[in-house]
């Protein structure tokens, strides 16, 4: 992964086999970034992605393999919980019959690459666990 500084935050190039998730979480850490906002593309493979079933409470989650995805579009967040960087991140992905999935993303790693801007705000925010909802909702 390569980061440069932008006048609003970063700009991070994930390179083939860098995960995404814990790329983000890395520049979190090292930044000390409370709050921030992600937009990225590329391609992906070994992705998992969820959606929030309200009826269970919990994620339902769908594997995709080793084949390369197209990552048409990344938006998301990062924030804080219990003290510790979280990304939020939802996607949607192509296939080679641009076909598209999305939901949440659990995890994914760069097959090609993964072009993210971090858009960096000051302050911090966190989230919190909603057993209601079996999500972590921010708190502000």
């Amino acid at each position: 992964m390569k980061v440069k500084r932008t006048e609003t935050g970063f700009l991070a190039v994930l390179d083939a086999g860098d995960e995404l998730i814990y790329s983000l979480k890395r520049i979190a850490v090292s930044e000390r970034i409370g709050m921030a906002s992600i937009q990225g593309i590329g391609a992906v493979r070994e992705a998992v992605l969820g959606y929030l079933d309200l009826d269970q409470r919990q994620y339902l989650t769908r594997q995709f393999g080793s084949a390369s995805m197209e990552l048409v579009s990344l938006l998301g967040n990062m924030a804080r919980l219990e003290g510790e960087p979280i990304v939020h991140c939802h996607v949607v992905l192509g296939d080679r019959e641009m076909r598209t999935f999305g939901g949440h993303l659990f995890e994914a790693t760069a097959s090609v690459t993964v072009e993210i801007f971090v858009r960096v705000f000051e302050g911090e925010v966190s989230r919190q666990f909603a057993p209601n909802f079996g999500a972590n909702l921010l708190t502000i």
